[in-house]
């Protein structure tokens, strides 16, 4: 999965540029250029399935029946996950909608931060995630819960570290964003804010894959 990271973000800067700079797209060539990279990425990890020797034992025919038999179990399991997923995104993206109906609109999207602390903790609870679902496949459910703990502990030392740094370079960081003392002013007085959510999103992020992971087996038997 990292050399196809690595293959798509090699693919997606000059797609990017070609669209965005070359033929003049604007953001529509930026969100078709994300577009792409996705499915560039989807089709590295399906070749890396169908012909990897590392999926050799586990790898099966789609057009099996005992795939569409399955897919009765996964379908109880896949709807909450899907539904997590979307729910945090659009949460995102509501919170930005919103900011254009605020008084100063163009102040107040002005500091729209991407911390690289969330998406450490993303890529955690992913890692996170499969070990558990291994260990609980291999009915080994105190190894399931040590890599709970240790995940969690990682991502509440991630959240300490970041939301101090934040909070005490908080008269200087606005400046990142923009040269304008009225954004660096505003930003300074929700970095308070900013730190709680980042402590909020380290804890959810590596959660929400885990718990569900881990309880997954209940769920299944509930659903029947």
């Amino acid at each position: 999965m990292v050399l196809s990271s690595i293959a798509t973000l090699c693919f997606h800067v000059p797609v990017c540029w070609l669209f965005v700079f070359k033929l003049s797209f604007g953001s529509g060539g930026a969100s078709f250029a994300i577009g792409l990279s996705y499915w560039f990425n989807v089709l590295l990890l399906g070749l890396y399935v169908k012909y990897s020797s590392s999926c050799e034992k586990t790898r099966l025919c789609f057009y099996r029946e005992e795939v569409f038999a399955s897919i009765k179990e996964l379908f109880p399991l896949a709807t909450p996950s899907a539904c997590m997923v979307c729910l945090e995104w659009w949460t995102f993206e509501i919170v930005i909608l919103l900011a254009g109906v605020l008084p100063k609109p163009q102040l107040e999207t002005s500091p729209n931060c991407c911390f690289l602390s969330l998406l450490l903790t993303i890529s955690l609870g992913a890692g996170a995630s499969t070990r558990v679902s291994n260990e609980l496949g291999a009915g080994d459910y105190e190894a399931a819960k040590m890599a709970i703990r240790a995940a969690l502990t990682i991502s509440m030392a991630d959240a300490v570290i970041s939301s101090t740094a934040l909070f005490r370079c908080r008269h200087v960081v606005g400046y990142a964003f923009s040269n304008e003392k009225e954004v660096v002013d505003y930003l300074n007085d929700m970095t308070p804010f900013l730190c709680l959510l980042i402590v909020s999103d380290c804890i959810q992020a590596v959660l929400s894959g885990n718990l569900f992971s881990f309880f997954s087996p209940l769920m299944l038997c509930v659903s029947y």
